[in-house]
């Protein structure tokens, strides 16, 4: 299962075992950093899958969670329009400007921009920019529905076809199913 769903999972237990989250989301991140940073010295393969795992990304936005549950104060300056806004420039300029790259700080700068971001979007009432009206909605449950759904199209695909045709072609009609 991937990362999100992992988290997903596990987060009830960690919550209902009395464990402060927030220093639970700060400690994964923490520890992700340091495994990253002593692996990367490295270069070997588990430093390679662990960078493409990234669960210090999903802790980030546990911890983005946690001030909104929590209502902790640095909602205030998360809420304050000109984060709100500067997160939506900051996304278009990464969209248009920035090649995006695996390394920490990277993803580590663009997870808390998408952390603001959602959060204005979601839970801001004062936000302008949301996404509520019926066709997205409908759009976002269809989505939800192909992404539950999807593994299994890609394991029927691979029986089927896999070793039935060249790799050119499997590839160019794998595509779409993995996306």
């Amino acid at each position: 299962i991937a990362v999100e769903e992992q988290f997903y999972l596990a987060i009830p237990f960690v919550a209902r075992s009395g464990v402060n989250l927030v220093k639970f989301f700060i400690t994964v991140m923490v520890a992700c950093w340091v495994v990253l940073g002593t692996l990367s010295f490295m270069g070997n393969a588990l430093g390679v899958i662990l960078i493409t795992l990234r669960y210090d990304c999903i802790a980030i936005g546990g911890l983005f969670a946690c001030a909104y549950y929590y209502q902790h104060p640095v909602l205030k300056w998360i809420y304050h329009p000109v984060a709100g806004f500067g997160s939506v420039a900051a996304v278009m300029f990464m969209a248009v400007f920035v090649q995006p790259r695996p390394d920490l700080l990277y993803t580590v700068i663009s997870d808390f921009i998408f952390g603001v971001l959602i959060l204005n979007v979601a839970t801001n009432p004062r936000f302008p920019l949301k996404f509520t009206h019926p066709v997205l909605e409908y759009l976002g449950n269809l989505s939800y529905s192909i992404y539950m759904y999807h593994p299994l199209l890609l394991l029927v695909f691979f029986k089927l076809f896999y070793g039935k045709m060249g790799p050119e072609l499997y590839q160019i009609l794998a595509y779409p199913i993995v996306i």
